[in-house]
């Protein structure tokens, strides 16, 4: 917990270093309209409630019934821990969450099949939303990758969803999954191998889970809302100080954050998402000064704000739990448990 809140400060700290004499030297923020500031945050708020519905919504698919109010803090606290630790963001948040899941009674197989699930609709839609709004600008090459990139999102994803029910694929699985938690307890000393029957049984049970064209149709919108709600904060960004949003290329802007983001080796993306978010406003002509802080407002507030309620969501439930002094922590048992399902999670995540 201390290390993780240095880590959080840090973060803070470098970024308020990074926004704010930036912020107070451009004479664009004077020009700021206030008012565009309410649905920016509120578009933010929106995206991340769209997440945590569309984990609830893949999870009542598996039999598991979880309140709105509990799955949303789960949501935005594992995205804290994700955000803030470089590299070992994701693997620390999805252990947090499986944590969080079998603290409300979520055996693992259900959890696993959730998240892997989740994670494969929305890698799958963020490909479609990129590739119509690549395919949208009418730029050459820019038209052609958009159809590549939604087949090179969909593909896989569905691909993976089918082949994990075949008997040879899901026996390498398993001692992936096998030898990867030998691993983990040998190095943290927690005793001996998994019995093989246990992970296969575990196994057995995820691959019997079924998305129905119901539920995978209301995932796949709650994930379109996810999305698109973070491109609507982007847009309310810049609209903010007064420049035309460029709609035409807004997919790839958005594109190039997010590659960023998945290349970026600080916490929370600092001074990288930021730059990279600037240089392809740029290209688009939005005016240089403009693009930075425009960047930066969208970043504060869709990455460091949500960041900090996280970690007030965060602290909020390990006070709450006096008598679980472990939750919320990424423990050994929390890694334990995420591995046994992470050869699904790793493209997803």
């Amino acid at each position: 917990m201390i290390a993780m809140a240095v880590v959080s400060a840090f973060v803070m700290t470098a970024a308020g270093g990074r926004v704010w004499p930036m912020l107070t030297t451009s004479h664009d923020l004077g020009r700021i309209h206030v008012v565009w500031l309410v649905p920016a945050v509120l578009l933010a708020a929106v995206s991340m409630l769209a997440a945590a519905m569309l984990q609830r919504r893949v999870l009542r698919a598996a039999g598991v019934q979880l309140p709105l109010s509990s799955m949303a803090a789960i949501t935005i606290a594992g995205n804290a821990v994700s955000v803030t630790l470089p590299l070992a963001g994701s693997t620390a948040g999805t252990a947090f969450t499986y944590h969080q899941l079998k603290q409300h009674g979520v055996d693992l197989p259900s959890a696993g099949w959730a998240l892997a699930m989740s994670g494969i609709v929305s890698t799958s839609v963020l490909a479609i939303v990129l590739g119509v709004g690549a395919t949208a600008t009418g730029d050459g090459m820019t038209s052609i990758l958009g159809p590549l990139t939604i087949v090179a999102g969909v593909l896989p994803m569905a691909a993976l969803v089918a082949s994990f029910r075949w008997p040879a694929v899901r026996e390498s699985l398993e001692r992936i999954t096998q030898r990867s938690v030998a691993r983990v307890r040998r190095v943290s000393r927690r005793g001996a191998a998994p019995d093989p029957r246990s992970v296969s049984a575990a196994f057995a049970r995820v691959a019997g889970f079924r998305l129905g064209w119901r539920a995978a149709t209301m995932s796949a919108v709650l994930s379109v809302i996810n999305w698109t709600a973070d491109i609507g904060c982007l847009a309310a960004c810049i609209t903010a100080f007064g420049v035309p949003v460029p709609w035409a290329q807004i997919a790839v802007v958005y594109a190039a954050a997010l590659g960023a983001a998945s290349l970026s080796f600080t916490p929370a993306g600092v001074g990288i998402v930021e730059g990279a978010l600037a240089v392809a406003l740029v290209r688009t002509g939005t005016p240089a000064d403009v693009a930075v802080v425009a960047a930066l407002l969208y970043r504060a507030i869709s990455c460091w704000l949500v960041m900090l309620v996280g970690w007030v969501v965060y602290a909020t439930m390990r006070r709450s739990s006096p008598s679980r002094p472990t939750i919320g922590l990424v423990t050994p048992a929390a890694i334990d448990d995420a591995v046994v399902t992470m050869p699904l999670l790793q493209r997803s995540a």
